[in-house]
């Protein structure tokens, strides 16, 4: 549905040239590769000696100046090598991308520190086009703001540190607002996409995990369940590969992982919602007595008799067609 989406923006925005199919083709598999993590390899570069290999093009070239999620993808691998000026120029590349794309912002909400800094809902009232182009439009102005911010978290300009860090955090908070149901959240599904690969490219993964745990719960609330619990999947392996598999003794573990292992952490209950959500209420029942045996193990009984309440009781008090984990 992503992949969909970002086909649409490119026919909606206008662009400076009207994508031919194998241009667009082109611009996702960039986007999927950048979805993936995977920007230590080029999709073009792939594509080219898959044609000079004699194998039918799996996609033509796409002009430089529209290709904008190879600037991002670029702009991504430049942010995990730590090549700043690398960085910078995919990062204004693809600027220019979006202006090219279709003439509906002022020039000055382009910049990098505005996108940095601009809601998305503020730059959606400054558009100039329709309103369907202006708002995808603008997600995809708010996602080089997520890039710009991973930016200044790698390399972060003297006494601002603190300042790029609530940047991060601040967009998922903003964003938490935004998503109530399914239309919104597959507007700006991309958006929690790239902040999670951002603040993994920027070696954050107390950020990283914090963008996982509120894009599932985004997913959740918008009625995509499925795709909060690959969220939920992605979480676990990032935390596994941060120390929270046994490897690393308790007392080692950074403030933040620690936080994220509790048995009540959030994100653990939204996984059993979202079964439960699913209709697989049985699974979502035995992941909560799971968790609230281990609660009673640690004496956390006020944790647990709160985890309770909204899923265990639920089954003999929720009305027809009512979801009592919502």
């Amino acid at each position: 549905p992503h992949a969909a989406a970002a086909a649409r923006w490119h026919l909606d925005a206008g662009g400076c040239e009207a994508p031919g199919p194998h241009s667009t083709s082109m611009d996702l598999l960039y986007e999927l590769s950048w979805r993936l993590g995977q920007w230590d390899t080029d999709p073009a570069a792939l594509a080219a000696a898959a044609a000079s290999s004699g194998a039918d093009d799996p996609a033509a070239s796409l002009p430089t100046s529209c290709s904008f999620n190879r600037h991002v993808h670029a702009a991504l691998r430049a942010l995990d090598c730590g090549e700043q000026a690398a960085f910078d120029a995919s990062l204004s590349a693809a600027v220019g991308a979006l202006r090219a794309a279709g003439n509906c912002f002022p020039a000055a909400c382009l910049e990098p520190e505005t996108l940095r800094a601009t809601p998305v809902e503020s730059l959606e009232a400054v558009t100039r086009g329709g309103v369907d182009s202006a708002r995808s439009l603008a997600v995809h102005c708010r996602m080089l703001g997520a890039v710009a911010a991973g930016g200044r978290l790698r390399w972060p300009p003297a006494g601002g540190g603190c300042l790029a860090e609530e940047a991060a955090s601040g967009l998922l908070r903003s964003l938490r607002t935004h998503m109530c149901n399914r239309a919104e959240y597959a507007r700006l599904a991309p958006l929690l996409a790239l902040h999670h690969r951002t603040m993994q490219a920027a070696g954050r993964p107390d950020l990283c995990c914090e963008g996982l745990a509120a894009s599932a719960t985004a997913a959740r609330r918008a009625g995509a369940a499925a795709q909060g619990i690959f969220d939920v999947q992605q979480l676990k392996q990032q935390l596994r590969l941060e120390g929270g598999d046994g490897g690393v003794g308790h007392s080692q573990r950074p403030a933040w992982l620690q936080q994220m292992l509790r048995v009540d952490a959030p994100w653990q209950l939204e996984e059993a919602r979202m079964f439960w959500q699913q209709g697989q209420q049985q699974m979502a029942l035995f992941m909560l007595r799971e968790q609230l045996a281990k609660m009673a193990a640690d004496g956390d009984s006020v944790s647990a008799a709160a985890t309770a309440t909204p899923l265990a009781l639920a089954p003999a008090r929720a009305p027809p067609g009512v979801d009592p984990v919502q």
